[in-house]
């Protein structure tokens, strides 16, 4: 995987290439580390390759957003967990997808070159690519299936699920972050670590399977359409849509949708829309936004209910937030 910059900013650009240092904490001490850094912030680029994966660590802080060309050198299925910001992918033929903070995602990307578009201020993306040319050595039959199911439906590098990255997904990744061993002990360690990461996968499908035990039918068309309930809500969290429009949209009874969406997600649909709407708030707070317009663009009428709002979920008034 490969960064490029726009031209424009190419010229006035800084790179360095440094070995594994334990001297960054909020960097892995086993990757190596590719800094860009210019007139528009600075990216951190890791990556530790083994014969089966590669880890990547992108650290984005930027002053300004951004659009990256990024390349593809092999196929690959990627499991991505934003622990910070967002961004936005644009795969070729295949329309665009939002990777947001706190949510993580699991699709297949074919070679080739591709958009992401960076916004201001940090961003920090933890990635596991899995070479497919791999994918039938797994030895658990239950993941073989998982990742085979993603290479068959997702030959165009469509998003497949996103699932909320729970304490326990948290616990994985910050032991890979921990992690210091010594090379050979540290790939058993990381390809012990990855399995744990399908397993958490497996358990969100699981979970998603508990939704025929209810006195509603789910198909899995009715299973994709509360998949796109969740992007049309993250895409219009500035929009108070009325629950019996989003059910007219994907063509489901509100109280199919109510009772699918909390099962599928462990969540109620205003939880869920709460939380989006509080991870993006922080977002636009820490790129230095007007309080106000942060307030409109997560969808409150009144600056006094998204303070109000904001001081409840983190603890913190907006104001103070990033002090």
């Amino acid at each position: 995987m490969e960064f490029i910059l726009p031209k424009n900013l190419q010229k006035y650009t800084t790179v360095a290439i440094c070995t594994p240092s334990d001297e960054k904490p909020d960097l892995l001490s086993f990757a190596e580390t590719t800094t860009i850094q210019g007139s528009f912030g600075e990216i951190h680029q890791q990556h530790a390759e083994a014969t089966t994966y590669t880890i990547y660590r992108h650290i984005f802080r930027m002053a300004q957003p951004i659009r990256l060309q990024v390349v593809i050198h092999e196929p690959m299925i990627t499991l991505s967990y934003a622990l910070q910001g967002e961004l936005s992918f644009v795969l070729n033929g295949a329309g665009k997808t939002q990777i947001q903070s706190g949510l993580y995602h699991l699709y297949y990307i074919p070679a080739g070159t591709y958009l992401a578009d960076i916004p201001a201020g940090e961003t920090v993306i933890f990635q596991v690519n899995l070479q497919t040319e791999h994918i039938e050595g797994a030895d658990d039959e239950p993941v073989q299936q998982v990742l085979n199911n993603v290479l068959q439906n997702s030959r165009r590098g469509l998003q497949q699920n996103a699932a909320a990255i729970t304490p326990k997904v948290k616990a994985v990744l910050e032991s890979i972050h921990a992690c210091k061993l010594d090379d050979a002990k540290r790939d058993i360690f990381l390809r012990a670590r990855i399995y744990d990461l399908l397993l958490l996968y497996l358990d969100t499908l699981s979970d998603a399977q508990k939704l025929v035990t209810t006195k509603f039918h789910f198909s899995p068309d009715d299973l994709q359409s509360l998949q796109e309930v969740s992007d049309k809500l993250v895409n219009n969290l500035h929009q108070q849509i009325p629950l019996e429009e989003v059910a007219k949209q994907v063509h489901l009874h509100p109280r199919k949708l109510t009772e699918g969406f909390r099962l599928y997600f462990g969540v109620s649909m205003h939880e869920w829309l709460l939380q989006a709407r509080m991870e993006r708030a922080k977002c636009l707070l820490s790129q230095q936004t007007n309080i106000r317009d942060v307030a409109y663009e997560v969808g409150y009428d009144t600056v006094s209910g998204f303070i109000r709002a904001f001081k409840s979920f983190t603890g913190s008034t907006p104001a103070n937030y990033n002090k």
